[in-house]
């Protein structure tokens, strides 16, 4: 059994991840001058997926409100394939920034309603 601490550390590190993304992802065409190879590597994008989908498990594996599990697998499986197959065209990185933004809602979610009732008891 988890403990509901590990999985409010795997929602933390959810929007840690995700707020990352997006701040990495809006500051590119800023910096597009700059380091545009490191910025833009395909192994960035990699590790976001690989931190993202750990959150996204390890919140949802004991997660009681299914809705916000569903929510949190749909945004997953969004970011993923805006990343993988749509990351040239500026259609896909909008919703890239969109569905990164709906990771963070989906864990602060699961953070605010999964662990509602802990203190109560």
């Amino acid at each position: 059994m988890i403990s509901s601490s590990k999985i409010k550390k795997a929602d933390l590190l959810g929007i840690s991840s995700s707020l990352i993304c997006l701040i990495h992802c809006i500051s590119l065409p800023i910096i597009a001058g700059f380091w545009v190879t490191i910025f833009k590597s395909p192994i960035v994008d990699y590790v976001f997926l690989i931190i993202s989908f750990g959150s996204v498990y390890k919140s949802t594996q004991r997660n009681e409100i299914v809705s916000i599990s569903v929510f949190l697998w749909l945004s997953f499986v969004g970011f993923l394939v805006t990343i993988m197959f749509l990351d040239d065209y500026t259609f896909g990185n909008l919703l890239e920034y969109l569905f990164a933004f709906l990771l963070i809602v989906g864990h602060l979610l699961s953070i605010k309603f999964s662990f509602k009732g802990e203190h109560e008891h």
